[in-house]
């Protein structure tokens, strides 16, 4: 069981960094859509970025949850 959490904590760790590198760009795009005035671009990249947010937290959930069993075997 502590190889898998340990696993599992690394993977989140090198989701934690492409999800920054994700979260900037599209954010990017976004402020890019509203200099240039295309509200639809900018809608949909909103929603891309609100969707990938909601992703990311479920995932920190399950983690929540897979350390609290964890730590309640021990």
């Amino acid at each position: 069981m502590y190889d898998r959490c340990a696993g599992h904590l690394e993977s989140l760790r090198r989701q934690e960094t492409e999800w920054i590198c994700h979260e900037q760009w599209l954010e990017a795009l976004v402020s890019i859509s509203r200099d240039v005035g295309d509200t639809e671009a900018e809608r949909h990249l909103r929603q891309r970025l609100l969707d990938a947010r909601l992703v990311q937290e479920a995932d920190a959930r399950r983690t929540l949850v897979m350390l609290s069993l964890f730590f309640a075997d021990m």
